[in-house]
């Protein structure tokens, strides 16, 4: 979409923290809420440099096709064949190149022991969306720069919300939508192309929440009502808590097994 009515509203963003890093080897990574508009800015990012050099992957997909498409877009020589042998190409491949990652968050434990160690010799940028980050990909972009992408100003999102509609010429209410977007630009083309106004379910995802007050908030209250029971000598009451405990591990087994 912004190839066509541009990237509305990150004139700020791309001339202080994107244009001056752009011929540089720095490493660095979007960050923001889903919907936020992470791949627009990181494309954008990836046409603004103009040099050979670069590469544009997606993390969603398999780390064989993006090493293939690595090797072609950076002319990588001697048509390495096998996963390892790619890695190791791209790896040594001279001269310093840069490779864009979007969707960061959804790349597989290889593929980031990958990017780490190509981060060495070559530039890494990428988008990803903010949530708890498995290790591995803590350990990335520990050393690399962090740029926040949030919502659109009010002025900015109604003039995306405008061009939108215009674009797909549906008759819909240009400020419904950007109150109903939250400045999002995900959320404004999804009702741009189907005239809909719409409000998105509020709820998180598993891998979203942060679990752990909650156990040591539960964990406490159990601990406290046992010993309440011993000493006021209270048979039921001291089993109500030890299979409070019970209940709160079973629990606890469940929720970690459902974000594996």
């Amino acid at each position: 979409m912004w190839h066509t009515i541009g990237l509305i509203g990150r004139d700020s963003l791309i001339r202080n923290d994107v244009s001056p890093r752009i011929n540089t080897p720095d490493n660095f990574y979007f960050e923001g809420r889903a919907n936020c508009g992470l791949s627009a800015v990181l494309e954008f990012t990836h046409e603004l440099n103009h040099n050979t050099g670069k590469c544009f992957i997606d993390a969603d997909r398999t780390h064989g096709d993006n090493l293939k498409k690595i090797i072609a877009d950076w002319q990588v020589s001697g048509a390495p064949v096998g996963v390892d042998a790619r890695q190791t190409a791209i790896i040594q491949h001279t001269p310093r190149c840069v490779l864009y990652v979007d969707n960061l968050h959804l790349a597989s434990p290889k593929s980031l022991r990958f990017l780490k160690a190509l981060m060495q010799w070559h530039s890494i940028r990428a988008a990803l969306r903010k949530g708890n980050y498995k290790e591995e990909l803590k350990d990335l972009i520990a050393s690399m720069d962090c740029i926040r992408i949030k919502s659109l100003a009010a002025p900015d999102a109604l003039n995306l919300a405008e061009n939108m509609i215009r674009q797909y010429g549906k008759v819909i209410d240009a400020k419904e939508v950007v109150k109903a977007s939250d400045g999002l630009p995900g959320r404004m083309l999804i009702m741009a192309q189907t005239g809909k106004i719409f409000k998105p379910v509020l709820h998180l995802k598993s891998d979203e929440i942060d679990e752990s007050p909650l156990l040591l908030i539960g964990l406490a209250l159990i601990v406290i009502l046992r010993v309440f029971g011993l000493v006021a000598d209270d048979r039921a009451m001291y089993l109500i808590g030890g299979c409070g405990m019970f209940f709160l591990l079973l629990g606890r087994l469940i929720v970690g097994a459902g974000k594996k």
